[in-house]
């Protein structure tokens, strides 16, 4: 079946792609004249609240594998760190403290030892924080809120 010169050629479309072109030609003329966004999709209950690292890293915080126990603050976006040593008591140096809205970063030193180690802290969720170190003893640990200290005897 040949053509002859000069006719067009008339295209053989198949149902389901004539359908499925159809769609696509209405779905992408179909524009709606109000100009108002859709409302925001407001939380349900199955919907977790988003992290807010701000409002969950203050606190004291350690890992079970270590005596190191840190207490983090924050004032106005500005990281204050302090550590001890809850075996011995004994208070690490602390510096290049960095806070940068979602991790945590600074140096720990142990004066008695000189050991000292870099210290990165990420929200892990509400309750934990993922504390990676490395230095002289590179590991990582979740750490979790540290209870209160216990008062002193005879108080």
């Amino acid at each position: 079946m040949g053509r002859r010169r000069g006719e067009v050629a008339s295209p053989h479309v198949r149902p389901r792609t004539s359908v499925l072109l159809a769609g696509l030609l209405l779905l992408g003329c179909s524009t709606s004249s109000d100009p108002t966004p859709p409302p925001a999709p407001t939380p349900s209950a199955t919907t977790p609240a988003p992290l807010d690292p701000a409002a969950i890293v203050p606190g004291d915080w350690s890992c079970r594998d270590s005596t190191a126990r840190f207490g983090l603050a924050l004032t106005d976006g500005v990281l204050a760190v302090t550590g001890v040593d809850t075996r011995d008591g004994e208070v690490f140096e602390i510096s290049e403290v960095g806070w940068d809205g979602r991790v945590a970063r600074f140096t720990s030193r142990m004066p008695s030892t000189g050991h000292t180690v870099q210290n990165t802290l990420r929200v892990k969720d509400r309750n934990h924080l993922r504390l990676a170190r490395a230095g002289g003893s590179s590991f990582s640990c979740v750490a979790s809120r540290a209870p209160a200290p216990a008062p002193a005897a005879g108080r």
